[in-house]
């Protein structure tokens, strides 16, 4: 919403296919249309031309104003050249990937960092996209603010030099030669905005994506929100996968980043694709698992119900593990009691964790040996954890040991019972160390 009672929409319409406008995507909604630019309830609307179209719908007035868009074009504002168009790929983004600057992208000045970007409509009128502070004079820093952007028009008091964005590099630097991927994002979860990140040409594979290194979630969405520097790093995997457990807020966006720091290239997902640029949201606010992989460029959200501390001999997974954050469930002080056995044994110390999904499946954590029968003994290494499917666990395990396998073990006997024992109990799922659990005595 622009205004109050104002909209707008930056999006590709199809000739002869019916479209409509609603208040609300579930339950009961309304339902509007345009028509010789009038807003209307009820109907649907079409379009004569297939095209990318900025929509806009005043509920003020009941006037609805429909721009075809004919290129979106990066402009280097010394050399007032803008040769440089940007594909539209859909849902209000246009970007252009892993382009190596040339001398046709600009006049004589091939250094100065200044550069914003022009929107040509079909009527020939142009509007400018700079930065959100008109006055905008320094270079990117963590602030994803910076790259915020707003559509200006020479009534704003647009000039050649003004607004305008920077890139990192200073005026005597020459950008021939240079390699971005380069996009406008005008969506309508988060702020208009826009990235133009240094890459590399991938000269092995021309048009496909490099893996990233190291990747990180950020945005409003996410439990690091905006800022760049409170990232939250994915865990690398093998076979060009990243994993991650955490928070997802609904209805905010997030993105994936390859850095906290600079300008980073930035990724997305959309209904189980993992793409360069734009942003992502989800419906439910919830802990999630999502992986990541760069080979098929699919991305897998599963929704986390619970974490529970399971006691193998008595079968109970009673104890339930409040979420606390950047991949962590923890419940500190807790005394055991018969209800954490189900009223079973409560003596035997093998135990585990189950992880249990929204979708009604469970895994198991377990130690990264699957065989591992020993007690505890000082090193570290011994409460490393991995997850396993019933599957993985079916095909280690007798069905008569599953129940008790794979599983740690307390250090007392199996004679001691648990009962009014005090622990500091966690599952540690997070990237720059192996997966992890506590449990410890008090």
């Amino acid at each position: 919403m622009i205004e109050e009672g104002e909209f707008e929409i930056f999006t590709k319409l199809t000739a002869g296919k019916n479209y409509y406008f609603t208040d609300a995507v579930t339950g009961t909604s309304k339902q509007y249309y345009t028509e010789g630019g009038i807003l209307k309830e009820n109907g649907t609307s079409n379009i004569d031309q297939t095209g990318i179209y900025k929509i806009s719908l005043d509920f003020n007035s009941g006037i609805a104003v429909y721009s075809k868009i004919k290129a979106v074009k990066w402009f280097h504002c010394n050399s007032n050249v803008k040769k440089l168009e940007l594909p539209y790929t859909g849902r209000g983004v246009w970007a252009l990937n892993k382009h190596s600057m040339t001398t046709e992208d600009f006049g004589s000045e091939q250094a100065n960092p200044r550069y914003r970007f022009v929107m040509e409509y079909e009527d020939n009128t142009e509007t400018v996209w700079g930065p959100a502070n008109f006055s905008e004079n320094g270079i990117p820093g963590e602030n994803l603010s910076y790259f915020y952007t707003k559509e200006y028009t020479t009534a704003d008091g647009v000039t050649q030099f003004n607004p305008k964005w920077k890139r990192v590099q200073s005026n005597s630097t020459s950008w021939i030669g240079y390699t971005y991927d380069m996009s406008l994002i005008l969506q309508a979860n988060n702020p208009y905005t826009h990235t133009l990140t240094e890459t590399t040409p991938d000269e092995n594979s021309p048009g496909q994506s490099v893996v990233p290194t190291s990747l990180y979630i950020t945005g409003e969405g996410s439990e690091g929100g905006n800022t760049l520097s409170q990232a939250i790093k994915m865990k690398a995997l093998e076979g060009e996968k990243f994993e991650i457990f955490t928070r997802l807020t609904s209805g905010k966006n997030y993105y994936f980043v390859d850095s906290n720091t600079g300008v980073p290239k930035h990724f997305s997902t959309e209904s189980g694709t993992l793409k360069e640029n734009g942003t992502s949201t989800v419906d439910e606010t919830a802990i999630y698992k999502i992986v990541l992989n760069f080979s098929d460029k699919t991305a897998v959200y599963s929704k986390i119900k619970a974490v529970k501390w399971y006691h193998c001999n008595s079968q109970s997974k009673t104890l339930e593990l409040p979420y606390t954050g950047s991949g962590k469930w923890t419940l500190n002080s807790h005394t055991m009691t018969e209800a954490d056995f189900s009223g079973g044994d409560n003596k035997n110390p093998r135990y585990r964790f189950v992880m249990e999904y929204g979708d009604g499946t469970e895994t198991v954590w377990g130690p990264v040996n699957p065989t591992e029968d020993g007690a505890p003994t000082g090193d570290p290494a011994y409460f490393n954890t991995k997850e396993y499917t019933a599957t993985e666990i079916a095909a280690l395990f007798s069905e008569s040991q599953r129940a008790f396998n794979p599983k740690w073990k307390r250090s007392q006997s199996a004679t001691v019972s648990w009962l009014g024992f005090t622990y500091d109990i966690s599952l540690i799922l997070q990237a720059d160390n192996m997966y992890s659990h506590v449990l410890k005595e008090k």
